[in-house]
Formats: structure tokens, sequence, C-alpha cells
């Protein structure tokens, strides 16, 4: 009987450990909610330069600097923190999202996804939240490349090259206009253009084009070697 007091101390010492524990993690860092639902990868929290990307990836341009509103609009719910490096590295796996630390106005999240034909509500709801949402895909093995953009919930671009077909929706943006492989808008009419993407590939933009209309639009990953500006962002698991 005189162990029930002690082993009912060490009890009583376990459960006060823990709430501090749970206490502190909430005060230093406001992105560990949730970690132990997902067993992440071994990732690097120390905070680096933007690491440029493009070539092979799908990534979104969210007109925001509230990462922790985008993981919620994004419906992922599992999260740590993470640098840029680790950060491109896991989001080659679809169920991996990285969000940069924000640049100037805007936060890229980049994924490993094709954007389809369901993704355009997405799109538009998503910038119904932020004011404006842009979307790019591109990977040269399969000669597929995309790009869309939306504002307060209207999709004002939205084109898409791929092995299942051409879908070449909105008008064109001046930068589309300009560029010399997209040069062809200007001569004939969108619709003409399109049946011309179907029936040919040597029409089809290639992916410096897509990061040429990104640039314009908001972002160039490929030139991020520019920013200089160091932090951290957030890795995502969404199943």
């Amino acid at each position: 009987m005189a162990l029930f007091p002690l082993v009912l101390i060490i009890a009583l010492g376990v459960v006060v450990l823990f709430i501090i524990f749970r206490t502190s993690a909430g005060v230093n860092s406001d992105i560990l909610d949730n970690v132990q639902e997902h067993v992440f990868p071994p990732t690097n929290d120390l905070p680096d330069r933007p690491i440029p990307f493009g070539y092979k990836r799908s990534w979104m341009a969210i007109s925001s600097t509230h990462s922790k509103k985008i993981l919620k609009d994004l419906g992922i719910k599992h999260f740590i923190s993470s640098n840029w490096a680790s950060g491109l590295q896991y989001t080659r796996h679809g169920s991996y999202f990285f969000i940069s630390p924000p640049l100037g106005n805007w936060t890229l999240v980049i994924n490993d996804i094709a954007y389809d034909d369901q993704f355009k509500p997405m799109l538009e709801r998503l910038s119904e939240e932020f004011g404006e949402v842009q979307a790019f895909a591109t990977d040269r093995r399969s000669e597929y490349h995309f790009w869309a953009r939306a504002v307060n919930g209207v999709t004002l671009r939205y084109c898409s090259f791929s092995d299942d077909g051409v879908t070449v929706n909105g008008a064109p943006s001046t930068i589309e206009q300009d560029n010399k492989g997209l040069k062809i808008f200007q001569d004939i009419t969108p619709e003409a253009y399109k049946q011309l993407l179907v029936n040919d590939i040597e029409y089809w933009p290639s992916e410096d084009d897509v990061m040429e209309i990104a640039g314009h639009w908001s972002i160039n990953p490929c030139e991020l070697h520019q920013q200089e500006a160091v932090g951290l962002g957030i890795l995502g698991y969404r199943p």
C-alpha cells in the first residue's frame, strides 16, 4: 500500500511533463500542429535562400502571404516547417506540397501533379479567397505544358497541352501575344490556332514559354536565384 502514493505521484508527473511539452511546442512554432498524425521524412528546417525550379514541375502562384490560410484552403492538415532544399526534394512525390516563404506579394505552392479539367473549380475557388491564383506545369518528356489564371473566382486563361488533348480557353495575355513561339496568336483566331494545335505538335508551346509567361504574370521560378531573402517554408502532406 505504501507504493500507491509513489506510483500516483509518478503518474501525475508524467501527465504534467506531457502538458508542458505540448504547450511549449505550440508556443515555439505555429506550424507544428498535427505532425504526429503523419510520419514525415527527415526534413531540414535551417532557413535557406530560394532555389530555382520549374522544369518537370507543377506549381501555383497565390497572391497572398498567409501560409496557414493557404494550407487550410488546400485541405492540408499535416505539415511541418521546411527549407527550400527539403521542400523541393519531397514534392517529387504527389502527396507532398511545399508552401514557399512569401516572395513579395506572392506565395508559391509546389507539387508534382498534373492539372486536369477537375482542377478548374479549385483554381476559381482559391481565387475567390485570395484574389488571384495562377497555375503552371511542364514536362518535356511527354510534351505536357499548362498555364492558367483566375481572378476573383473567374478563370481568365486556361491552356493545357498533353497526350489527352488540347484546351485553349480565354483571351491570350500580352506576353502570349508577344512571345516569339506563340506569336501565331496575332495572325489567326484562337479557335483556328486551337485546331492547328490538335493537328500539329510543331505549334505547341515549350517549357521555356511556360516559364516566360509565369515571369510576366508573377514569378519565373527559374529566376529565383535573384531572390536574396532567407526563410523557411512549409512541407505539407495531403493523402
